[in-house]
């Protein structure tokens, strides 16, 4: 659900001009989520499990921010 819902969110975010954001964005869910959180998460359970949980977790981070920005409105107002 939330890799569909991410990838929707960034195609409206990118479609209007948004490209800096999602970049930020996804350069932020990428280091947290899946380097740290799975480096982390790593040491108490199987690499395996942890990898899956890191990957979710920047699944579903990268989703609340896009659906976060595209409800707040400001990508409505840039100029392409």
């Amino acid at each position: 659900f939330a890799v569909g819902y991410f990838q929707a969110m960034q195609g409206i975010l990118k479609g209007a001009g948004d490209i800096r954001y999602t970049l930020i964005s996804s350069f932020i869910a990428l280091w947290i989520c899946r380097i740290l959180g799975t480096w982390s998460i790593s040491k108490y359970v199987s690499p395996y499990i942890a990898i899956t949980i890191g990957m979710s977790a920047d699944f579903y981070l990268r989703a609340i921010l896009y659906h976060i920005r595209v409800k707040k409105g400001n990508w409505l107002y840039i100029r392409i």
